[in-house]
Order: structure tokens, then sequence, then C-alpha cells
């Protein structure tokens, strides 16, 4: 059976990200978290800082790999028998995802599938995690509580 490739900068992961990854391995048995480096962002947390807050977001449940790469999305998924799983939040998300995925397409030869995030987790985004903790407010509902414990431990 084809898996899931769920890749994201993840700075940090969140529980909308945690909601995709865990939809599609219903899906599809199996899901490589893939935590990446976008030349265009600027990171609060490095890879490696990143990658160990998506292990531990899923530390423990079956399906569930989590990898780490710094080269090109589309290098990573070249001769896999994959499927790109993508949230989508909004409209904006949607316009970028869909650039990003006939690029993939063209690249890898991998197709995107979208799923809408759950409604309650539509305004969440790692962005608004990081305002929280720039703010020190509370990051209840918006990260796993094994992430939290990560964050304390950098913070």
């Amino acid at each position: 059976m084809r898996r899931a490739v769920c890749p994201g900068s993840y700075d940090p992961i969140t529980v909308g990200h945690e909601d995709i990854v865990r939809r599609a391995r219903a899906l599809f048995g199996r899901v490589e978290v893939v935590v990446m480096n976008n030349r265009e962002k600027e990171y609060l947390f490095s890879l490696e800082e990143r990658y160990a807050m998506a292990c531990a977001a899923f530390e423990g449940e079956e399906g569930i790999e989590v990898y780490s790469s710094e080269g090109m999305l589309y290098d990573y998924l070249r001769g896999k028998d994959a499927v790109l799983v993508k949230g989508v939040r909004d409209e904006k998300d949607f316009l970028y995802e869909r650039n990003c995925a006939v690029f993939n397409f063209e690249h890898s030869g991998v197709e995107t599938l979208y799923l809408d995030s759950s409604a309650a987790l539509r305004t969440l985004s790692s962005t608004v995690v990081r305002d929280k903790i720039e703010k020190k407010e509370s990051l209840k509902g918006l990260v796993s509580e094994k992430v939290v414990k990560l964050l304390r431990n950098k913070l």
C-alpha cells in the first residue's frame, strides 16, 4: 500500500499538524512526517529541534515515522510509492499548496492530496504558536503536552 508523506517546516509542530498526520495514517496506514527547511523562512527552532518535537509528538504511534531533510522535497519524494498529503486551512493555503503540488509532480511524479483542516483547528498555525511563545502565553490546546515539555526545556 502507498504511504503518505507529510512534509513541513513544523516550527513548531502543532496539534493541527498532528491531526492531518493522523488522518493521513487512517487513509494510508503509513505516514512519513518530513521536517524540512524552506530557504524563504526564518525559524525560531533549528532543524534538529523541530525534528525532536515531531518525534516527541508521534512517539510510540504505529505507522508514523519522522524524518528530516535539508534538500528539496521533490528529491526526497523521487522514487517513492507515496502520496504527498498537505493540510489546508483556507484559500490562501490552497493556492500556495496547489503551486507546490504542480512543481513537485513535475519533478517527482508524486501526486498531492489535500485534507481540509478540522474546523476547530482552522485558525491554528505555527505562527500563532510562536507568537504565544514570544508573549509567554499558554500553549494549551495548540501543541501536545509532549511538545510543551521540549519547549519548556528550550525556553
